[in-house]
């Protein structure tokens, strides 16, 4: 006769347990299981062990991108910890509420929900809430647009998780955190630097799926193609079972973007589709914006190959009109207002798609205001080299549109110099390709060289827009 265990909090907490260890392996989807089990198991009682089965679901919830099904989690659990007293389990919800605050929209409330499981973290010595509360906090700064802030917290939170012994976890998740806002705000030499001193250290799970993408979009973006699939392969050993696509968008932005600049824009949408296809369902436009600006980048290419093709420029152009709307659907999910990076993206995938219409002047003159309102926007966000890329679209729509060649020049001036000062080598050849096209000077005693590779601008050349309307939030 076969004895069936009794339910109870016992058996409920090893899956819990085993769910955790499961997520920071970076197989956050192979979590979820374990955590509905442990809830099912759990009885009904108003207690912590119950409280705290709650909270880590709703966290494993939250990193796999479910943000209605942890917020409900979330809201049931903190009444419970408030009711307890359970302050411990309080500031974990609090950490886990941070981060739904910040992929809802709501980044600010988000950094104020992190600022108040921190205090409660250090008042009961709660090392591992610590450690969240840095990560949230300035991941939820980061998304407000404030980027050197957001890094300065997590400078500060890697030292405490140094001097409180979490320094392998935490600590390399900060470092990882830290190297992406210093690749997006072009300091891609100390970007470098620390991903050399994170991945020497072996990280593992989400830690390391995290450097090795950062990496691969630094090696994609200065043209090193072997570098970048290296990078791209470690990566994806790590986070496959993440289920989150904060984990897994870094990896598909970098092969998206080399198979670009390579003038492969077909293989941009393979990469791009597979991703979106891995992703569906648990998927935050907050992480993914940035692979539909490529996507549209890529079928824009595609329509504008497809000189004569009338059937393959139909279809890339209702590829450009699919991705848009899925990008629009998902940020209308927001519950707050789209944070600047997700407004920027959006107006430059606008701007891309305005290459594939009507060849007239005013079209073009649209697209340049388009590129120049992406470019104020991507400045807010401290993104030197998204800031450079569309300065450079904006000298090529106005010498197209015919305008004012004088606002041209400059507009390709300044985005040369940050192309050469953080080693863009794609980019600097596509505007060197425009300069010589156009007669430009670009200054500081650069004259465009007579054997830059033509086929390395070639998907930026001169092309004919099409007017859009985006919608308000963009």
């Amino acid at each position: 006769m076969r004895v069936v265990a009794p339910l109870g909090p016992g058996r409920a907490l090893a899956h819990e347990r085993l769910g955790r260890h499961l997520l920071e392996a970076g197989r956050g989807e192979d979590a979820l299981p374990e955590l509905r089990r442990a809830v099912e198991l759990m009885p009904h009682a108003p207690t912590t062990e119950r409280t705290q089965v709650l909270a880590t679901e709703a966290q494993v919830l939250m990193l796999c991108h479910h943000f209605a099904s942890a917020e409900a989690r979330c809201e049931d659990a903190l009444a419970l910890a408030r009711t307890l007293g359970a302050r411990d389990i309080e500031a974990n919800l609090l950490n886990t509420v941070a981060a739904s605050f910040t992929y809802a929209g709501h980044p600010e409330r988000g950094a104020e929900a992190a600022m108040q499981a921190l205090a409660i973290a250090r008042e009961l010595g709660l090392v591992r809430e610590i450690g969240r509360a840095y990560v949230n906090g300035s991941d939820a700064l980061d998304h407000a647009g404030r980027v050197q802030a957001a890094i300065a917290l997590a400078r500060e939170g890697v030292e405490a998780c140094g001097e409180l012994g979490v320094d392998r976890f935490f600590g390399d998740c900060l470092r990882g955190e830290i190297a992406g806002r210093l690749v997006r705000s072009a300091q891609w030499d100390a970007a470098a630097e620390l991903l050399d001193e994170l991945l020497e250290r072996t990280p593992t799970g989400i830690s390391a799926g995290n450097g090795y993408g950062h990496r691969a979009v630094l090696h994609a973006v200065r043209g090193d193609v072997e570098r970048m699939e290296e990078a791209v392969r470690r990566g994806e050993r790590h986070v496959d079972r993440s289920g989150g696509s904060m984990w897994l968008a870094p990896l598909a932005e970098a092969r998206a973007t080399s198979e670009l600049w390579e003038g492969r824009p077909e293989d941009a949408a393979a990469t791009i589709d597979a991703f979106l296809i891995a992703v569906a369902g648990a998927e935050s436009i907050v992480s993914t914006i940035r692979i539909y600006e490529l996507g549209v980048r890529a079928a824009s290419d595609l329509a504008l190959r497809a000189v004569g093709e009338a059937r393959a420029a139909e279809a890339a152009r209702a590829r450009i009109e699919r991705l848009l709307d899925r990008a629009d659907g998902l940020a209308a999910l927001l519950s707050g207002s789209a944070p600047i990076r997700v407004r920027a993206g959006r107006r430059a995938a606008a701007a891309e798609a305005a290459r594939t219409g009507d060849s007239g002047p005013a079209a073009w003159g649209h697209a340049a205001v388009l590129w120049d309102q992406a470019a104020v926007l991507w400045a807010r966000c401290d993104d030197g080299y998204q800031v450079a890329y569309a300065r450079w679209r904006r000298a090529e729509a106005l010498l197209t549109a015919g305008g004012d060649r004088r606002a041209a020049q400059e507009s390709a001036r300044q985005a040369y110099a940050t192309a050469l000062a953080v080693r863009a080598r794609p980019l600097a050849r596509a505007i060197e390709g425009l300069a010589r096209r156009g007669r430009l000077d670009l200054g500081a005693g650069r004259e465009p060289s007579a054997d830059s590779a033509d086929s390395a601008a070639r998907d930026g050349a001169a092309r004919t827009p099409c007017a859009r309307r985006w919608p308000a939030w963009s």
